[in-house]
């Protein structure tokens, strides 16, 4: 049995812990986990057997990426497959586990970084276009609107909390 098999079959019993993988000289993760790491960590997530995402990190940050885990409140375990899966280590925050909250917000993020990259391959593509100052200069525009905005936005909530 593969390793995503395994793991498909571990988030059925265990759906909001993070499943980590000792492979090698690589820690990985699969499926939603993949979304969970990502937004603590800011690692890449792949697409990898048949479209499942996959973030990982080199096993010697595990101690890291536990100290951080257990800091954000995220269940997690991890399993050795060279000793038929075994549980190596399991923590579980039950009620206060926050998995799902940072799978959302590692979603979104996963999206927007999609969406930076495709914009990245558009701007390449325009370099050497007559038109690329005029692109980048209202790129540039809709940046500064939009910090704009956001630092009204953060004024307003500050009035609003100190009422």
């Amino acid at each position: 049995m593969s390793v995503v098999d395994m793991a498909k079959r571990i988030k059925d019993v265990h759906k909001s812990h993070v499943a980590i993988f000792k492979l090698g000289s690589f820690c990985k993760v699969f499926g939603k986990d993949a979304y969970v790491i990502s937004s603590i960590f800011k690692y890449k997530v792949q697409m990898v057997d048949k479209n499942v995402a996959m973030s990982k990190f080199e096993i010697r940050k595990l101690n890291y990426a536990k100290k951080r885990l257990e800091a954000e409140k995220i269940s997690y375990m991890i399993l050795e497959p060279r000793n038929g899966y075994d549980v190596e280590k399991k923590i579980d925050f039950e009620e206060s586990n926050m998995y799902e909250q940072k799978l959302i917000y590692g979603y979104s993020l996963n999206k927007r970084r999609n969406n930076i990259s495709k914009v990245n391959k558009e701007l390449v593509y325009f370099i050497d276009k007559p038109n690329f100052r005029k692109v980048i200069k209202e790129i540039l525009l809709v940046c500064e609107k939009n910090k704009e905005d956001s630092k009204e936005e953060c004024k307003k909530e500050d009035i609003v909390n100190s009422e």
